[in-house]
């Protein structure tokens, strides 16, 4: 089947409700989830957690990472970590409506959800969500409608399950692209947050890390 054409003034393919000229055809997307997020309640850390989840959003619109919910995690995990701000590192089976269940990483703060990498799904057939920030979807700002840490029965794919499986620094050093792995990475993201990391230290400190299980209770 080919791909239909998208015209200026339809809908945007992304699900944003936007008319395409003024969203994913001209890049406005990222700018508008910020404004919404700036409008959204929040802690006190609201401004650093703020610019941090959108330095990892901007990298992933950027470079295109798909399907990459545990290494963006995982870096959001630790810039915010580094400054302060205590999180969660979760992994878990996620429902978005009308869409197949999937296995999937997040963060949460205070027991809400922060996720930066729902929009760049691996597979997901037609509209795909934004991020969730505080709970909240950036399309709407209403509280978001997707179900984290369901149970199917099916049980996580052979990715999500070597997660579970492996120390935290297996997996983050096997991203061979950067000298030592997601942590350079890491580093490299935080200069733009005016942080100063070494990502030989940061391999010591987040040894012993590990992902968060959620499954909700029947």
């Amino acid at each position: 089947m080919k791909n239909l054409k998208v015209n200026r003034n339809d809908s945007c393919v992304c699900g944003s409700m936007f008319k395409y000229k003024h969203c994913c055809l001209d890049g406005k997307k990222v700018a508008r989830w910020e404004k919404h997020a700036k409008l959204l309640p929040n802690s006190q850390d609201k401004d650093i957690i703020h610019k941090t989840f959108f330095e990892v959003v901007h990298f992933i619109e950027r470079e295109e990472w798909m399907g990459a919910c545990h290494a963006s995690s995982s870096i959001l995990h630790i810039l915010l970590k580094e400054q302060g701000i205590d999180n969660e590192l979760y992994i878990g089976e996620v429902k978005v409506p009308n869409k197949k269940p999937f296995d999937h990483s997040w963060i949460e703060i205070e027991k809400k959800i922060y996720d930066v990498s729902l929009f760049k799904p691996l597979e997901m057939v037609g509209k795909t969500p934004p991020p969730i920030f505080n709970g909240f979807d950036l399309n709407t700002n209403q509280v978001t409608d997707i179900e984290y840490g369901i149970e199917t029965g099916l049980g996580y794919n052979e990715d999500a399950d070597n997660i579970k499986n492996i120390p935290f620094n297996t997996y983050m050093l096997g991203f061979q692209s950067f000298p030592n792995g997601l942590y350079e990475l890491a580093a490299i993201l935080g200069r733009n947050l005016n942080l100063s990391l070494s990502s030989t230290e940061l391999i010591n400190q987040y040894s012993k890390t590990e992902w968060n299980e959620k499954v909700k209770q029947k």
